[in-house]
């Protein structure tokens, strides 16, 4: 006998109906934090404390973290990504050492209008990032890539 030959209970069907309600909330809120758009500092914001794990992790063995830069880079119309670069000094070595990364192309449908249009106008937007205090930020006008020797 399949399900078919059997009609349904009035418990499967309110079972049926609160599957489907569930599933129907699940859908709203990941299709609302897909669609949420955030401004160039909120998105550099967010990407910090992965930034400062980075640092923290290759400062572990007493290496001094010296200085560093966050950028937002537009690519086109449809895609930006970000970069960043910081120097540490290990107490073993003569030189710094430069860390860097780079991220995948990224879509700017993740961006606020105002954020996409300075991204545009700027073509890259810069943050120098400070010794990890997570979440903490600061923005940087067309600075120089830092440089260890000064």
């Amino acid at each position: 006998m399949s399900t078919a030959d059997n009609p349904a209970t009035p418990a499967t069907e309110e079972k049926d109906k609160v599957d489907a309600f569930a599933d129907s909330v699940v859908d709203f809120v990941d299709d609302f934090f897909k669609a949420q758009k955030v401004s160039l500092d909120e998105f550099a914001a967010k990407s910090s404390k992965e930034i400062d794990k980075i640092i923290i992790k290759k400062t572990k063995d007493g290496s001094k973290f010296i200085a560093g830069r966050f950028s937002l880079i537009f690519v086109s119309a449809v895609k930006f990504k970000f970069a960043f670069e910081f120097y540490i000094k290990s107490p073993a070595e003569k030189d710094y050492t430069k860390v860097y990364g780079e991220s995948k192309p990224i879509s700017t449908s993740r961006l606020k209008e105002e954020a996409l249009t300075e991204l545009m106008t700027s073509k890259e937007v810069a943050y120098e990032i400070d010794e990890p205090v997570f979440g903490k930020i600061s923005k940087v006008s067309n600075a120089p890539t830092p440089n260890p020797a000064d």
